[in-house]
């Protein structure tokens, strides 16, 4: 990541403490030493290596988690949110300007009426619903060789038997989260 990005994304952070409050975004607790920047920003940026193509969706995106870090980090993105609350839609808009984010789109809407099935390379979902659920949500929004991205939690059993015909990956936290 450039110095750029990086200053976007500190921009960012300041952004989600700034109106935390105003859209109910991110909890209190994360805002105590830098939970923000390693619960959020930085587990939202370990889905980079995995992305591929250049346009992404970010499925229940709320405060933006993991879309916006992503398309700080990677500019050559094209990245979708879809988020059904209209007060965080409201925030994702100031973000998109404020932060100069030219190739982040936001739609408003619940993805089971999204009308964008088979648009994407590769969609994302963190705490969106659980696992077995998401991947329903996520699987038709992405062409036949596109991948799937899921935060999951690590004791989630079961979960590599919902790798089958297409391509997903699981991101757990790492050892020394909790």
């Amino acid at each position: 990541m450039d110095e750029a990005a990086l200053d976007r994304l500190i921009e960012y952070a300041s952004l989600l403490k700034q109106t935390r409050l105003r859209f109910n975004l991110i909890s209190r607790r994360s805002l105590v030493g830098d939970n923000l920047w390693h619960q959020h920003l930085f587990d939202s940026l370990r889905a980079a290596p995995e992305l591929v193509g250049r346009k992404l969706v970010d499925v229940g995106s709320g405060a933006g988690l993991p879309g916006i870090p992503l398309a700080i980090a990677r500019d050559d993105l094209q990245v979708t949110l879809i988020e059904r609350s209209a007060r965080r839609c409201d925030f994702l808009r100031h973000a998109k300007m404020r932060l100069h984010l030219d190739g982040l789109e936001i739609e408003e809407a619940d993805v089971r009426s999204t009308r964008l099935a088979g648009e994407f390379d590769c969609a994302v979902a963190r705490g969106l619903a659980k696992p077995d659920e998401a991947l329903v949500l996520l699987l038709p929004l992405v062409h036949e060789h596109g991948r799937v991205l899921l935060f999951v939690g690590r004791d989630e059993p079961g979960l590599e038997a919902l790798q089958g015909e297409r391509s997903l990956r699981l991101i757990r936290p790492r050892n020394d989260e909790k």
